[in-house]
């Protein structure tokens, strides 16, 4: 995000944030205790999440997928003891049943991640309970954000390309789009190379920081 992102999202999380005490009068005993566990969860506490997963619990991400709750809290121990903090802050939801959408910010510090400075991600997760345990965990955000672009050298990479995709979306480009391909062909050409180079080097390096980023 940039600053200005950033800036909204912190003014609507500080007007919305979530509390067991205020907003969450009327919302189910299985997701105030998930949010609760969620916004106080840290690396001393992390058997609190036995009180909100069910054992067969599937989780998953755009990085992992688990299954299982040994799995599940083999995954959190591992991602909080390499990181210096990691702190959630649910600021909305919308329920129906057994069904839930949370959405929340994450904010967190790595040690090899962005100078070890911290990283705001934003996102949005799908829960399915069953009783008073969640049985499927589902979240949604943006790799790029939350790793690749605070990654040196791949990190400029992602941020090319997102810029490439701004302006290409953007209406002024859409509107000249056609006198590019008609008139700027030498120009469409190179361009077309550049996004090209650059796609195959994302796809090479999104592996290696993958598989080095889980062994960390």
């Amino acid at each position: 995000m940039n600053a200005q992102e950033t800036q909204l999202v912190n003014e609507f999380i500080k007007n919305n944030q979530l509390n067991s005490s205020s907003k969450m009068h009327d919302v189910p005993a299985w997701l105030t205790n998930f949010i609760d566990v969620y916004q106080s969860l840290n690396l001393d506490n992390l058997s609190l999440l036995e009180r909100i997963y069910a054992q067969h619990i599937s989780f998953s991400d755009p990085i992992h997928t688990v299954s299982g709750f040994t799995n599940l809290l083999g995954y959190f121990q591992h991602l909080y003891t390499n990181i210096n903090y990691c702190h959630f802050t649910i600021f909305d939801y919308v329920i129906m049943e057994n069904r839930a959408a949370i959405f929340w910010q994450m904010d967190f510090s790595h040690p090899k991640l962005n100078s070890g400075k911290n990283i705001s991600v934003s996102g949005t997760s799908k829960l399915i309970s069953d009783g008073n345990k969640v049985i499927s965990h589902r979240d949604y955000f943006d790799v790029g954000s939350m790793l690749y672009e605070h990654i040196s050298v791949l990190g400029s990479l992602v941020r090319f390309v997102k810029r490439r995709a701004a302006d290409f979306e953007s209406p002024r480009n859409i509107e000249s789009e056609s006198k590019i391909e008609g008139t700027g062909k030498g120009e469409s050409r190179f361009a077309n190379a550049s996004e090209s180079q650059t796609a195959s080097m994302l796809e090479q390096h999104q592996t290696q920081q993958n598989q080095e980023y889980n062994t960390k």
